[in-house]
């Protein structure tokens, strides 16, 4: 059982290695594109995140998640 879980928790460190390092890059092509995004003019990224809104936060963050794909 100990072999077992020694395996699992390789291949989980494996995981959380790969996915750390694609948050970095995810994170980079984020900040590569906003200067470029039409979804976030004429607003900077800092009014978007940090002024009050009327929609609900999850309509909120869903739009900002969809403008940054979108292009």
């Amino acid at each position: 059982e100990s072999e077992n879980l020694e395996k699992e928790n390789a291949a989980l460190r494996k995981e959380v290695k790969r996915l750390t390092e694609e948050a970095k890059y995810l994170s980079s092509v984020l900040t590569t594109h906003e200067p470029l995004c039409s979804g976030l003019a004429p607003q900077t990224t800092h009014d978007l995140l940090y002024s009050p809104h009327h929609h609900g936060s999850s309509a909120f963050h869903h739009s900002i998640a969809v403008s940054h794909y979108q292009h």
